[in-house]
């Protein structure tokens, strides 16, 4: 039996609409989807750079803040040469010495002569010590040959009584080869240094609603995430594979924790900076409206196949 003309007629036009909304659909579709990405990597990128923004800040804070606590504890150690160049027997009167350390404020005051032996101090168990006896003490042995020496230590748990924070600063001695150095609690140091704290940088920061910060040192160590896990494992305790950065910068998509997600890392100076977001947030306002538009295009095509049925 043969179709008739007219019905043939109908599934042609029938056939070229619904080939023309499945195109319209298709190119919808593919434009979504890169915008989606496009609007997904900025996003990721521009809170990437806030955080690195903030790293660098706290370290450029900590930095300035470090060199006028240095010079600060550098000047008051050459007052105290002057003062023993003035009078070298107040090396050993111990009340002159407490009287001279709360005068420049700080919690110790040492002496050495020219074998590197404490001679004099705030603290009448440390004479005797010598300077060559510990890795932290060795390096202001430089201050019995060079008149100009001067050095101010990161802080470090003490030689002697391991546990208590301090930073010590020494100058050569004025009157004789040996070495002036004070000691001190660089409290000012330390409440910056905990509001710098990098582990807060990226605590409790989120992309939208799914994504994640991740901040690591050159070696993949984990030093602040959005949930505060892992910090001081590596990188790999989330589930990335030692191959997944490659490259001072890249992206990749990955399931981590159940949710596939896309990945931009790039590196920051001494720091990787790691953001992310969740595929299903990335694409939902895509599929939102491609939705709309499958139902707007079945609507339409309903219409044509009812108006050409019935014409």
């Amino acid at each position: 039996m043969k179709i008739p003309v007219k019905d043939k007629l109908r599934v042609i036009q029938l056939s070229i609409i619904l080939a023309v909304l499945l195109s319209s659909l298709f190119i919808s579709w593919m434009m979504l989807s890169q915008h989606a990405r496009n609007s997904g990597r900025n996003l990721i990128n521009i809170s990437m750079h806030h955080i690195a923004g903030e790293i660098r800040q706290n370290d450029q804070t900590l930095y300035t803040l470090r060199l006028e606590s240095d010079a600060q504890s550098i000047a008051k150690a050459r007052a105290f040469s002057f003062m023993i160049q003035q009078d070298p027997s107040l090396i050993h009167n111990e009340q002159k010495l407490e009287e001279i350390r709360r005068l420049l404020d700080v919690d110790e005051l040492h002496v050495s002569d020219k074998e590197g032996i404490l001679t004099g101090s705030t603290i009448h168990r440390y004479i005797g010590y010598n300077y060559a006896s510990d890795p932290q003490s060795k390096p202001f042995l430089l201050a019995i040959y060079y008149k100009d020496f001067k050095l101010a230590q990161q802080p470090m748990p003490k030689g002697i009584e391991k546990g208590a924070m301090f930073q010590y600063t020494g100058v050569a001695r004025l009157d004789e080869p040996g070495i002036v150095q004070i000691g001190y609690k660089p409290e000012r140091l330390y409440r910056a240094l905990a509001a710098a704290d990098i582990r807060k940088v990226a605590d409790g920061y989120r992309i939208r609603q799914t994504g994640t910060i991740i901040v690591t040192d050159l070696d993949g160590k984990v030093l602040s995430s959005t949930d505060g896990r892992f910090i001081g494992r590596n990188v790999t305790s989330f589930g990335f594979s030692e191959k997944a950065f490659r490259g001072p910068e890249g992206s990749f998509v990955e399931n981590i924790g159940g949710r596939k997600s896309l990945y931009i890392y790039k590196i920051y100076g001494d720091y990787t900076v790691i953001g992310s977001l969740g595929l299903d947030e990335l694409y939902q306002r895509r599929n939102q409206s491609m939705l709309v538009q499958v139902v707007a295009n079945l609507f339409v095509f309903s219409l044509m196949a009812l108006f050409l049925t019935k014409k």
